[in-house]
């Protein structure tokens, strides 16, 4: 790890989800979802300083407090144009030129999957690296990382209200940015981990209750979704 570049991670989070409210506030071994997600993330060895981006609503009052808690920083800004929050953000920590990108609906975020990432995004000298432009990670490990340049090109060029609010759209899909993938050593993008619906947090549940603590990585994870006996299928069936 490169000591003198300076990296910072936004976790994009809110409670107003849809399909599961106030997800990210619900429990596993006695930790919100969110407290997980920083928790695994200050583990990084990368990562200079985290925090939350959210939204200004009664129901997100809740993730200044255990922001507070955990030693985080948190930023409110708008609520649909998610790369107008990330943009003003970035603005506000310009010291910091490297940005990651999380989202606060995957508490399995993998401190080491993280570093390996920047590594190699400071090693290519890119504008933009992640595991998700070839997905070979479970859904929930995703991790992107890029430069505050490239971030501030998006949201000077992006016209798209919908690619707006997923933040890197314009950055992925425009090809004069470099762009560099980081693959696993084999495809498990068929798994779902991370959370958006009541079985999703079961399954999470069953995950968190098989391992002796909170911060079990990836490679145990690869393990067990290797066994012959676990599938897509079954992953409810954990005991």
């Amino acid at each position: 790890m490169e000591n003198n570049i300076k990296v910072i991670a936004f976790i994009q989070a809110r409670a107003e989800s849809l399909r599961l409210p106030n997800k990210i506030f619900k429990k596993i071994k006695n930790n919100n979802i969110i407290e997980l997600v920083i928790k695994r993330l200050k583990k990084s060895k990368g990562i200079s300083k985290i925090v939350i981006l959210s939204s200004k609503s009664k129901a997100n009052l809740k993730i200044k407090k255990i922001a507070n808690n955990l030693g985080c920083e948190i930023f409110y800004g708008d609520k649909d144009d998610v790369l107008n929050r990330f943009y003003f953000a970035s603005n506000k920590y310009q010291d910091y030129k490297n940005i990651v990108r999380i989202t606060a609906d995957c508490p399995l975020i993998d401190p080491h999957v993280i570093d390996k990432i920047i590594n190699k995004f400071l090693s290519s000298n890119c504008d933009y690296c992640s595991n998700v432009l070839k997905p070979s990670f479970p859904d929930g490990f995703d991790v992107e990382i890029f430069k505050k340049s490239a971030l501030d090109k998006a949201w000077k060029l992006d016209k798209n209200k919908n690619s707006r609010e997923h933040v890197t759209s314009y950055i992925i899909n425009n090809k004069n940015f470099i762009k560099v993938n980081y693959s696993a050593k084999e495809n498990l993008s068929n798994y779902k981990l991370s959370l958006d619906t009541e079985e999703d947090l079961n399954n999470l549940k069953k995950l968190f209750s098989y391992f002796n603590d909170i911060f079990f990585p990836f490679s145990k994870i690869q393990k067990l979704l290797k066994k012959k006996e676990y599938s897509k299928a079954n992953i409810s069936k954990l005991k």
